[in-house]
């Protein structure tokens, strides 16, 4: 699995011009779809940020990426296969969840004021104004943030944790940086994907560009894990998000921006209070 950035960080060097699309012109007419020849020009929504890869980039992810690898080798030397196997499916699990959480959270409370996590709330609320930008990245220059903050918890967690929790860990920690990976070329056409992406997006290891897409339309209410997306039906079918709202609201009276998005953001708003 470590190597799926390593492919994807080759296939960016290779490709000069991007070739990203938003979503609209990859979706199928019945999901509102067009068909546009080139993507609009990427849209910057946070002050000092760049879609130039530069070397302190390539730095963070590459040494992210050893130290994820050698720890976890470390950690799976010391387990049996079906245990490493069943480690595995429970750590893509939980880095779906992750993953959903903090889209979620950050698309729905916060701005670029709020300490700590502002950067990310503008980002992944700008994202809904200009999805097609996010492919417009380079693999490093897309995953370096989630790296830098990674690092360290991989670093920690491999030096206290027994083999089986610190492997867990390890893989759940290092898949976010995938998922941001996943989550550019869910908004990419196929035929320009690397075809080691549409294979792990046809069987779902990787969020599709179909399932991704569903998240992409007003009130951005659902469908938040891009992992790779196994957890959505779930969340979305126990209204796991409408009860967060809901306790949210109670607890600060800050509303949900889903309740306010569009047309439906009424009957969203109106649901998770009913609950």
């Amino acid at each position: 699995m470590l190597s799926l950035l390593a492919v994807a960080c080759g296939f960016q060097t290779i490709v000069t011009t991007p070739r990203g699309v938003s979503f609209r012109s990859l979706a199928p007419r019945d999901l509102g779809g067009d068909v546009f020849p080139t993507a609009p020009a990427p849209v910057l929504d946070l002050p000092g940020d760049t879609l130039e890869e530069l070397p302190e980039h390539r730095l963070i992810v590459l040494g992210t990426t050893a130290l994820a690898g050698a720890s976890a080798v470390a950690a799976a030397s010391h387990l049996a296969p079906l245990e490493m196997v069943v480690l595995l499916a429970c750590a893509f699990a939980l880095a779906d969840l992750m993953t959903g959480v903090f889209h979620w959270a950050t698309d729905n409370y916060g701005s670029l004021e709020t300490p700590l996590v502002g950067p990310a709330c503008a980002a992944f609320q700008g994202h809904h104004r200009a999805p097609w930008t996010i492919t417009y990245r380079s693999t490093c220059n897309n995953v370096f943030k989630i790296a830098k903050i990674v690092a360290p918890l991989i670093a920690l967690v491999a030096t206290v944790a027994t083999p089986p929790v610190a492997f867990f860990l390890i893989v759940a920690l290092y898949s976010q940086i995938l998922s941001q990976e996943f989550h550019k070329y869910s908004h990419m056409k196929p035929r320009d994907q690397p075809p080691l992406i549409r294979v792990l997006q046809d069987n779902g290891l990787a969020i599709s560009t179909k399932e991704h897409g569903r998240h992409h339309t007003d009130p951005f209410d659902g469908r938040y894990c891009i992992f790779n997306g196994m957890l959505n039906p779930l969340l979305d079918n126990t209204l796991f998000f409408r009860r967060l709202e809901a306790l949210v609201y109670r607890i600060s009276g800050v509303e949900a921006n889903c309740w306010s998005e569009g047309d439906k953001g009424a009957g969203v708003k109106e649901l998770a209070l009913s609950l």
